[in-house]
């Protein structure tokens, strides 16, 4: 475990250096200064739309991190040729996997982490219920995992530019048309049906953490028995991309 910790410390670290830190912060000053924009308007409807405004710019800046971040793991250690002298310490390719999904998904959490407690503080006294916003986070950084395990497992056989375009397509994918895949199925013919109901059921779904609607609309908070199952959920496709990422990276020759 110290192995893991090791390589994951270093992947946080190397983020740091690389000046994520200081985009985080000036993307968040932007997120500010939009959420609090709807004071100076007047406007009844403002206040849902800068919030869902907010919201949106965090979703799409924490994929970005997310991505990014876990994408380069890889690949860069092994065209830097620096992955030669961390295999040769004591740790196996299943620990080395295992820091590097740690180090870039903790690397994503303090993003979410700091964009979520300014949207916090600039949702304060809008009415908004702090635990449907705890949960919001929370499910965030479900996905994050989620996320963060996908791109570690394609960076086993992609170079950097697939692994991220490839990363975001899926994503985006299913995101935006995962929930329609089984309806889509009952209307086509068989073949085409079975891949399609087969592909709603394999894949992991991406729109099952979004609650900005609920957030928006300041709607009751999702039920705790719902967020246990995707807690659930999430570490199985978790534990499953990180082992698939192990047997492909296991059999890889360096």
């Amino acid at each position: 475990m110290k192995g893991v910790w090791a390589v994951a410390v270093n992947v946080v670290r190397e983020f740091f250096r690389r000046k994520d830190y200081y985009v985080i912060l000036a993307l968040t000053v932007v997120i500010v200064l939009l959420s609090s924009g709807y004071r100076f308007m007047g406007i009844a409807g403002a206040t849902r739309y800068m919030r869902d405004l907010s919201l949106s710019l965090i979703w799409l800046f924490v994929l970005i991190i997310t991505v990014v971040s876990a994408g380069r793991q890889l690949p860069c250690e092994i065209e830097k040729r620096t992955i030669y002298p961390l295999l040769a310490k004591p740790i196996s390719r299943l620990g080395f996997i295992m820091g590097k999904f740690l180090g870039a998904s903790l690397a994503s959490i303090f993003g979410l982490t700091i964009f979520y407690a300014f949207f916090t503080v600039i949702s304060a006294g809008q009415g908004t219920g702090w635990i449907l916003i705890l949960q919001s986070y929370y499910l965030q950084l479900l996905s994050v995992l989620l996320v963060a395990s996908m791109v570690i497992f394609f960076s086993t056989f992609l170079t950097y530019g697939a692994n991220v375009t490839l990363s975001f397509l899926v994503y985006f994918f299913i995101k935006l048309l995962g929930a329609r895949l089984h309806d889509m199925a009952e209307q086509m013919a068989a073949l085409p049906s079975f891949l399609c109901s087969a592909l709603y059921f394999i894949l992991p779904h991406f729109e099952f953490y979004d609650i900005k609607t609920r957030v928006i609309h300041m709607w009751p908070p999702v039920p705790a028995p719902a967020v246990t199952v995707l807690t659930v959920y999430t570490a199985c496709y978790v534990a499953a991309f990180v082992l698939l990422a192990w047997i492909v990276f296991r059999r890889k020759v360096l």
